[in-house]
């Protein structure tokens, strides 16, 4: 049985009972006492002595190990990473350890009976006196945060220091004492700006990559979306009702099955997918999207939570319809590249038969002059033949290449039209096509400032493909004046009554090496640069030019020029009149400058009636 521990109040209550018995035994008997009497008392006296130094030594080791005890706890409060106060009820410190001074920046014995609320931020003062008030007020433990504002010798600046604070609600007898526990949290607070900066970053990021995340509870069907799934999907969140059928509503309704299909499977497979669909927006904007999902499952194989991803991807569709568009025009390209190659060999070879056959023909010793001077016109045609081909691909290679340039002087319509039909009425006749000219343009109004060599391009290029593409019947050529945007216009137009041009091929007859009759289904003479030449001509002097067709009816081919009748400045292009006479010419020395011997002979043969002497170089 363990034996309970004296205190020094029951020593001495045993030593004074001792000794009154002694007193007492003595008075009680006036004979001497025996001596086994007295050596009782002696033992007695003994047993008490020997328990009251066991009860001393206990003491002294309960005092030490109280005064060990009280230095412990000192070391504990003293150095405590967490700081502690000891405050009165007006917030005068009493107390603190060295970790509540370093958070104060100062040094523990100058913040004794300092007021604590001096050092917090002016937006948090009124924070902590209602924080002080009701723990007093009401004796129960109290949390708050604070900022600490101060300057220490290693902030000279100052810092603040944002602390958790504690106040027990325990008070002493008096009521005016309470213990605060203060708990610096920059760190969390920095992790949690941090962790704020990295939200907004992933934010941004998925808000530049058109990337949104979702995640579904499949437990409870509550569905969750990031912002950007609610601006790719159109909506706002108050608008969503955060469930799996509320997002397959925004799927587009031919989708609709095939993506419900696909999530349903990877439940059953406990595989994720990856699915390409469209999403119609509550304006009924039909977009594209790429979506991955995966889901957690527990150890029975139930699913837990789904997650995914939801990219835009309605750009790159676009993009992608874009390539096919050029890669379709790219292959449409290459194949009239080729139908041109083939066009213009036929129409090189051509003319070049002409030339070089009848060339061969004239070398017949016995050949009669009526056939000679046939056969010289055949080959001079020829020529101009070849010369027009020749010419429209120069023509064509020049504006390609924006190197075309306008002449602009003033120009008589009139007279212009009238050429045109001149020229080409014989030709008409020749298949008798009844050629017809409607000017209704006066003499005055007839000038306009323009490019006559452009015009006369244009005019002679469309009476040309009305007389090529009109077997029989008849063509009109006419000018009139219209307003057009509060602008004055000149229209012109050729009307036919030709083969015609059907409707899916009205805008491709202007594009570069075309023809109407793309098929060959007739073999047409030209080059099929005629009609985009004449675009590009009426276009460079601020016109339109465009088509009105019915196959097997015939076409009319309209072009507008802006009617500039302002006075025209002279042409940079002068041809100064020839002075002196012909006997001054003979005089001449004249160089020719030609790389090509054909060339070179040709240009002697035509300058040699001219000149006194001819000399000849093949490089400048």
């Amino acid at each position: 049985m363990k034996k309970q521990k004296s205190n020094p109040e029951d020593a001495a209550r045993l030593r004074q009972k001792a000794e009154e018995q002694l007193k007492l035994r003595k008075s009680e008997t006036n004979k001497t006492v025996s001596e086994t009497d007295k050596l009782q008392l002696i033992h007695e006296l003994q047993v008490h002595q020997i328990e009251l130094e066991l009860q001393n030594e206990e003491l002294v080791t309960a005092k030490e190990k109280a005064e060990q005890a009280k230095e412990n706890y000192s070391d504990l409060y003293d150095f405590a990473p967490s700081g502690y106060l000891s405050l009165t009820k007006e917030g005068d410190i009493l107390n603190l350890n060295y970790a509540a001074a370093r958070m104060l920046g100062k040094e523990r014995s100058k913040l004794i009976n300092s007021r604590f609320l001096v050092f917090l931020s002016n937006n948090t003062r009124p924070v902590f006196n209602q924080f002080l008030d009701k723990t007093f007020n009401s004796k129960e433990k109290q949390s708050c945060e604070v900022i600490i504002e101060t300057k220490d010798n290693s902030q000279p600046e100052g810092h603040s220091l944002p602390i958790y604070a504690i106040i027990d609600g325990i008070l002493n007898q008096n009521g005016k004492l309470c213990h605060l526990t203060v708990v610096d949290i920059s760190k969390r607070k920095q992790a949690e700006t941090e962790l704020i900066v990295s939200k907004n970053k992933l934010i941004e990021a998925q808000r530049i990559a058109h990337m949104g995340n979702w995640e579904l509870n499949v437990e409870t069907n509550e569905l969750l979306w990031s912002d950007e799934i609610y601006r790719i999907f159109d909506c706002e969140p108050q608008e969503f009702k955060s469930t799996y059928e509320a997002f397959l509503a925004f799927i587009h309704p031919d989708d609709r099955e095939m993506v419900n299909a696909a999530y349903l499977q990877s439940l059953e497979t406990k595989a994720g997918y990856q699915i390409e669909h469209r999403i119609l927006t509550k304006h009924n904007q039909v977009k594209y999207v790429r979506e991955k999902c995966s889901t957690i499952f527990n150890e029975e194989g139930k699913p837990l939570s789904s997650f995914g991803i939801v990219i835009d991807i309605t750009e790159q569709k676009q993009i992608e319809q874009e390539l096919i568009i050029a890669k379709e025009k790219a292959e449409e390209s290459d194949r009239l590249k080729s139908a041109f190659l083939a066009n213009m060999s036929h129409e090189i070879r051509t003319p070049m038969n002409g030339i070089i056959g009848f060339a061969e023909l004239l070398k017949e010793p016995d050949l009669k002059s009526e056939n000679r001077q046939k056969y010289l016109e055949i080959i001079e045609k020829s020529g101009a033949r070849m010369l027009n081909i020749i010419n429209d691909i120069v023509d064509i290679s020049k504006i390609e290449a924006g190197l075309m340039k306008l002449d602009i002087q003033e120009t008589n319509i009139n007279e212009q039209i009238e050429y045109v039909y001149t020229f080409f009425k014989p030709e008409a006749e020749a298949k008798r096509i009844n050629l017809t000219l409607k000017k209704p343009l006066s003499a005055k109004g007839a000038i306009i400032k323009t490019d006559r060599e452009k015009l006369y391009a244009v005019l002679t290029n469309l009476v040309k493909n009305a007389i090529k593409y009109t077997p029989e019947g008849s063509i009109e050529l006419g000018c009139s004046q219209k307003t057009e945007d509060g602008s004055g216009m000149l229209a012109f137009y050729v009307k036919d009554t030709g083969i015609g041009i059907s409707k899916d091929r009205q805008e491709a007859i202007f594009e570069r090496f075309i023809q109407a009759d793309i098929a060959d289904k007739m073999a047409y003479q030209g080059a099929g640069l005629g009609l985009a030449i004449s675009k590009a001509y009426v276009e460079m002097l601020g016109g339109e030019l465009w088509v009105e067709s019915e196959e097997g009816k015939g076409s009319t081919f309209y072009f507008t020029l802006p009617y500039n009748t302002e006075s025209a400045t002279e042409s940079t292009d002068q041809h100064p009149e020839p002075s002196g006479k012909e006997e001054d010419v003979r005089k001449l020395n004249i160089l020719i400058v030609e790389d090509d011997e054909l060339s070179e002979l040709f240009l002697g043969e035509i300058v040699k009636d001219y000149s006194k002497e001819t000399l000849k170089a093949r490089t400048g």
